[in-house]
């Protein structure tokens, strides 16, 4: 393999490709495959879509952490300052999204 080839391997996700949507109690990928269902043990149904809800924000909270771990190394401290806050300001949209907001 070449190493061009094993650096586009090692940069795909684990995960199943986002973004996940919410259809009722089940989180599905992109292509439509089911992900998740969330159905706890004495949990309401109010619950279980809101455990959906949450999991299937994951791809982009966890995209969101990446870049805001990424802006973190920015140089300088206003580019710094000007970069977090570009970053906080989408992790707050997700966040909203993940609460369902």
């Amino acid at each position: 393999m070449s190493a061009a080839l094993e650096l586009e391997e090692k940069k795909k996700p684990k995960h199943c490709e986002g973004p996940w949507k919410k259809h009722g109690i089940a989180v599905l990928d992109a292509r439509f495959q089911r992900v998740a269902t969330c159905h706890g043990q004495g949990t309401s149904p109010e619950q279980d879509e809101a455990n959906a809800l949450l999991i299937a924000s994951a791809p982009q909270l966890l995209e969101a952490l990446r870049t805001l771990c990424h802006r973190w190394s920015s140089p300088g401290p206003m580019g710094l300052i000007y970069e977090m806050n570009v970053a906080a300001t989408e992790a707050r949209r997700i966040i909203k999204i993940a609460e369902g907001k």
